[in-house]
């Protein structure tokens, strides 16, 4: 019976006739492309010349003997299937530069102290360095394109490679060059095909602001090698300079910090990359005929900052949205479990959870979106249809939503001050106050403020998070115990073990997320819907390179 390698599924092992027959491994159309031979204490895979090394699994060996068919032939057109997702596609092109260490140690091994003179190993090198800097940005249908695009550095002088290199040096050179000839295969031809095809990550909302920081970087580099290519042009019509001051104007402009921390700094930076767009695409329409890779590049751009900047508005309306039902995160992980067709010309899609249909979503005359049952339209269709799949799953009508006086009303709401068991309204001029001599003992009284007294039976007091604190007129005083004595007023030291004891956390705010970072008052702001998602999808100090600093002087400016 063949076995499906699990590397390759496209590939199988075909057990031998006999124990002294090699095994075959066939493709999809059951051709044979490589044998597995039993070595002394294990297996190797090999295809015509060139084998691998000896494994102790013949499923692995079969791999290496795929690797070594993928080297050569490149992969089949019903392998070009598109990645589920663009975590998928990052996690297939973080395979490649995991690779340069084994090329580098091969290529030590077959050219000694001159492997980094090789013209070929040094272009492979500089390839993989590229394809790190640009490791995340497959968030866009144009980043896809650009990473499938930059994967040929490393395609071309590692196939030049394999097919040059002689004698000893091929055999040391031969399975890392066609291990990574494999991967750099497979990814671009999926890649290409992810770029077109109907990915929902893709499209939509960034999931996370660092999603939104990470494309918008990616639109930074992307102009600066549309700039550097533009400098090292001999000359340069009055046109073309013109052009490239306006796409370096439209560069300084884009933001260099986070740029989705709530809708207004998503609004702010889509309308930047579409002056950065519009920019690219006159400098296409402006640059000489001979300047094919400055067309190629601009073309590129204006391809990755229109698609940046769409998916920018529709994170800021789908955080207009958060506060509805809850936060970001609520309502992505709401869609998971379900699917969210495109917009079809009438302007409804269509959702489904499993077999069955739960809308279908239209867009109204204002722009929103709305669905069976829902009474207030949603102002991105992620909120629609996250408020039909609650309804689906509750069998009941869709979740009451706050009243909307205006179309334009905000998300942003302050805390109530509710009365909370434990909890006394109270101002300082209402409080009791308590004279205690001064510390240095001078004899002036120091007045200060103490909360009233617990009684010995009373109930604990209770813990009211800082971020929810009422204003001050009506802050909530918690009992203290009982202090009295020549010390009474001074604070006295805790016992050992109560100070060593772990601080209970504050229970969660019922009007805004725990982890609100905001530095006002106010609860349900724009970032606390980001807040609620987990720690690791908030976005990081940024790097240099990764993004626009402010103005720079370039000599087109």
């Amino acid at each position: 019976m063949n076995r499906q390698l699990q590397a390759f599924p496209a590939f199988r092992l075909r057990p031998p006739a006999d124990d002294s027959a090699p095994a075959d491994v066939v493709d999809a159309n059951d051709l044979v492309v490589g044998q597995v031979d039993a070595a002394a204490g294990g297996y190797r895979g090999r295809a015509g010349a060139d084998s691998g090394p000896k494994r102790a699994d013949a499923l692995r060996a079969a791999e290496d003997a795929a690797v070594f068919h993928l080297a050569r032939h490149g992969p089949a057109d019903a392998e070009h299937q598109p990645y589920s997702s663009a975590s998928e596609a990052r996690a297939a092109v973080a395979l490649i530069p995991l690779q340069r260490q084994e090329i580098v140690d091969s290529a030590a091994r077959a050219y000694f102290f001159h492997a980094l003179r090789q013209e070929h190993v040094t272009a492979i090198l500089d390839g993989l360095e590229a394809i790190v800097r640009e490791h995340f940005a497959s968030g866009t249908r144009g980043g896809c394109r650009r990473v499938a695009r930059l994967l040929d550095q490393v395609r071309k002088p590692a196939r030049a490679l394999l097919s040059q290199a002689p004698g000893d040096e091929r055999d040391w050179m031969a399975f890392p060059l066609a291990r990574l000839l494999a991967f750099t295969e497979m990814a671009a031809g999926r890649l290409g095909a992810t770029a077109t095809g109907p990915v929902s990550d893709l499209d939509g909302p960034f999931p996370n602001p660092h999603s939104a920081d990470q494309a918008l970087a990616t639109a930074f580099r992307t102009y600066r090698d549309v700039q550097a290519l533009a400098n090292a042009l001999p000359t340069l019509p009055e046109a073309t300079l013109h052009a490239l001051g306006t796409l370096d104007d439209a560069a300084a402009q884009l933001p260099s910090g986070p740029c989705a921390k709530n809708r207004a700094d998503c609004r702010t930076a889509s309308s930047r990359l579409d002056a950065l767009a519009t920019a690219a695409r006159n400098l296409d329409a402006a640059a000489p005929d001979t300047a094919a890779e400055v067309h190629a590049r601009a073309q590129e751009l204006t391809a990755i900052a229109a698609d940046t900047s769409a998916r920018l508005n529709a994170t800021a309306l789908l955080l207009e949205d958060a506060g509805r039902h809850g936060s970001v995160r609520t309502i992505l992980s709401t869609l998971q479990e379900a699917e969210l067709g495109g917009e079809s010309d009438a302007g409804t899609r269509s959702v489904r959870v499993g077999d069955t249909e739960t809308g279908p979503i239209r867009r109204t005359e204002d722009g929103r979106w709305t669905g069976p049952g829902i009474t207030d339209p949603y102002r991105s269709p992620e909120g629609a249809a996250a408020a039909l799949i609650d309804h689906f799953r509750e069998g009941g009508p869709p979740p009451a939503v706050p009243p909307d006086d205006s179309p334009h009303q905000s998300t942003e709401s302050t805390c109530p001050t509710p009365t909370r068991p434990g909890c006394t309204p109270s101002s300082p001029a209402s409080r009791p106050t308590r004279t205690t001599p001064a510390p240095n003992g001078d004899g002036r009284a120091n007045t200060r403020t103490a909360p009233p007294r617990r009684p010995s039976n009373g109930p604990a007091p209770s813990t009211t998070p800082a971020s929810c604190a009422t204003p001050r007129a009506t802050r909530c005083t918690s009992p203290s115990p009982t202090n009295t004595g020549p010390e009474a007023g001074r604070a006295r030291p805790a016992p050992m073990a109560a100070a060593l004891a772990p601080t209970p956390r504050p229970a969660p705010c019922s009007c805004a997320p725990a982890a609100s970072t905001s530095s006002t008052a106010s609860c349900g702001t724009h970032s606390s819907h980001w807040d609620s998602l987990t720690p690791a999808s908030r976005s990081p100090a940024r790097r240099p390179g990764d993004a626009p600093r402010g103005p720079g002087t370039t000599p087109h400016s």
